[in-house]
């Protein structure tokens, strides 16, 4: 179960979707209504995922970087 820098995991907001649909949407015509975002949705954790060749070089790794799920989740809903 992994989570962004808002701590909040997955699998939590998909199994609690339907109950957290009007207190999210609240929530986000909050931000929306004063033009900002927590700073949280705008960071994100980084960490190296070896692809190929030697695990030793640090060039045989990709960063790959988790953000928030609600953030994701406002993306793909407003795009």
């Amino acid at each position: 179960m992994s989570s962004g820098p808002d701590g909040n995991p997955c699998d939590v907001l998909k199994k609690l979707g339907s109950s957290l649909t009007a207190p999210l949407a609240m929530m986000l015509e909050a931000f929306m209504s004063v033009g900002q975002v927590p700073d949280d949705w705008r960071s994100a954790v980084v960490t190296p995922l070896f692809k190929k060749g030697l695990p030793t070089q640090c060039g045989n790794d990709r960063p790959v970087s988790f953000t928030s799920v609600i953030c994701k989740t406002t993306e793909k809903a407003i795009v």
